[in-house]
């Protein structure tokens, strides 16, 4: 019975150390948020945001802390079939021009930019996009988030990005 008890033990606490260590986004709970209407979902950190809004245009969702220091923005473009995802990231270039960018990749149905919002360098912003094949529509979002969170975001960003989907 002590071994037992003992093994127990063991294995609890190697459960826990496994938690600590996969870090915050492990332990968040996911809200995933579907748009069918405008064909994207997307996991949220339910613990992360304190407000939820939606846009003026609809087919944008908005999360924000309630000091606006760390936003999400999902949303979907209906551009066309035809658009590379270098096309895309040039439309999105050519809207915030005073971006500081650090880092920019992109591939067949995907894309993905991140940098500084200003040459200020105080706020970082990671955007990525998503097509699906045979869609008109790119489903996107954009993580802005002051130098000061940077803790608090950058092991959810990923989680965020892998969830991002195009549906039809």
């Amino acid at each position: 019975p002590a071994k037992g008890h003992a093994m127990r033990h063991r294995i609890a606490a190697a459960a826990t150390a496994a938690l600590i260590a996969s870090g915050p986004a492990a332990a968040q709970i996911w809200e995933r948020f579907e748009r069918p209407d405008y064909r994207f979902a997307i996991e949220v950190p339910d613990s992360l945001f304190d407000i939820r809004e939606k846009g003026g245009d609809r087919d944008r969702v908005t999360w924000r802390t309630r000091s606006g220091d760390i936003v999400l923005e999902a949303f979907s473009l209906p551009v066309g079939m035809a658009v590379s995802p270098a096309r895309i990231l040039a439309l999105r270039q050519e809207s915030f021009p005073e971006r500081v960018i650090t880092y920019e990749a992109s591939k067949e149905g995907w894309a993905v930019v991140s940098g500084y919002e200003t040459a200020a360098r105080d706020r970082i912003f990671y955007e990525r996009f998503e097509s699906a094949q045979r869609s008109a529509y790119w489903a996107g979002f954009v993580l802005r988030w002051n130098v000061t969170r940077r803790a608090d975001v950058d092991d959810t960003v990923k989680r965020i990005g892998q969830s991002l989907t195009v549906t039809r």
